[in-house]
C-alpha cells in the first residue's frame, strides 16, 4: 500500500507578494484559498509576535485543482526570521497522506526520520505519536531528501482550512 496519496503543494518564497498573488489569481485564474498572517506563523513556530504581525500576510494557498496548491511564502519581510533563503525560487514541496503516523513510521524505518519543522528539527515522537499541528489545521511532519530539500508530509484533519475551502468552493467547469 502506498503511503503518499498525492503532491499537495509546492512552496515558493517571494519578495513580490502582491504581484505573485495577482499573477496566480488574476492571470492564471486560480483561487486564493486563504491567507495566514505573520502572527499566526510566529505562534506556530514559537517565535515572539510583534505589533502589526496580525496584519501582515505570511503565506497563502492558491488552489490549482482540488487538493493541489501553490503555497506562496512572503519572504520579503525585513527583519523577520524565516527558514529559507529569500532569493531561492523553491523551498519545499508537500506530500499528502491519509495516515501520517504510518507514513512517519515507514519513512523512519527506511532511514529518514521525520521532524517537527525546519526551525525545530526535533524528531517526531513515535510513542505516543505526536506530529506537529499547523495553523491550517493539518497534521504535519517534515523530512529532507538526500540533497537536503525539505519535504512536508501532511494529513488533512477533517477540519483543515484546505478542506473547508474545498467544501465551500467546488471547482465547476
Amino acid at each position: 500500500m502506498r503511503d503518499v496519496k498525492s503532491l499537495f503543494h509546492i512552496n515558493f518564497p517571494t519578495s513580490n507578494w502582491d504581484t505573485m498573488v495577482d499573477f496566480y489569481v488574476n492571470v492564471c485564474g486560480f483561487d486564493q484559498a486563504f491567507v495566514i498572517s505573520a502572527a499566526d506563523m510566529k505562534n506556530m513556530f514559537g517565535q515572539p509576535v510583534e505589533e502589526g504581525d496580525d496584519k501582515i500576510p505570511q503565506l497563502t494557498y492558491i488552489r490549482v485543482s482540488p487538493n493541489s496548491y501553490i503555497e506562496l511564502w512572503n519572504a520579503g519581510l525585513e527583519g523577520r526570521k524565516i527558514y529559507c533563503d529569500p532569493a531561492s525560487s523553491f523551498h519545499h514541496f508537500s506530500l499528502l497522506t491519509d495516515d501520517l503516523e504510518r507514513t512517519c513510521r515507514n519513512m523512519a524505518a527506511k532511514g529518514y526520520p521525520l521532524f517537527h519543522n525546519p526551525l525545530n528539527p526535533t524528531p517526531v515522537c513515535m510513542e505516543p505519536f505526536s506530529p506537529h499541528k499547523g495553523e491550517d489545521g493539518c497534521l504535519i511532519a517534515w523530512m529532507q531528501d538526500p540533497d537536503g530539500h525539505f519535504i512536508e508530509v501532511m494529513q488533512l484533519s477533517g477540519n483543515s482550512m484546505q478542506e473547508k475551502f474545498e467544501r465551500e468552493n467546488p471547482i465547476v467547469d
